[in-house]
């Protein structure tokens, strides 16, 4: 495989770099899917990092589309942000309005709860299918 190499003003090598990646890892696509199964391996431990999944194939889903994810996620939904239960995924003004409101303190979790929710709430739907997590606790989510 011939790689290329990007050097100068950071910016423009990043931009350059970004074509260069999607053209070696990027798979076309004709249409986005009314419908989208993913899985999340290797990164299947627990639900925060299974999102790497979910965030895969939002680029592949169309807007008011259902998204799958297939994640064993042995380790539940996460052990350093526990309260993601209890918050669950939802839309950015709601996540933003806990934020102001000093009811939600810790940005990067806010960032996660905000990316995934974007995916598997309002005009879209996310089936979480997972051995790990148990039906109530993925409905309490938002899936």
């Amino acid at each position: 495989m011939f790689l290329d190499v990007y050097v100068g003003s950071p910016v423009k090598t990043f931009e350059e770099g970004c074509k260069s990646a999607l053209d070696i890892y990027g798979v076309p696509l004709s249409t986005k899917g009314d419908i989208v199964i993913v899985d999340s391996f290797p990164a299947d431990i627990e639900l925060w990092q299974a999102a790497k999944g979910i965030f895969s194939g939002d680029l592949a889903l169309k807007p008011d589309g259902v998204l799958i994810l297939l994640s064993p996620c042995t380790e539940g939904v996460s052990a350093e942000y526990p309260n993601i239960i209890d918050i669950g995924y939802r839309l950015f003004h709601e996540i933003e309005d806990m934020v102001e409101n000093g009811k939600l303190i810790d940005l990067t979790l806010a960032a996660h709860l905000v990316h995934v929710g974007r995916v598997i709430q309002g005009k879209r739907t996310g089936i979480l299918v997972s051995t790990g997590i148990p039906k109530n606790i993925a409905e309490k989510l938002g899936f």
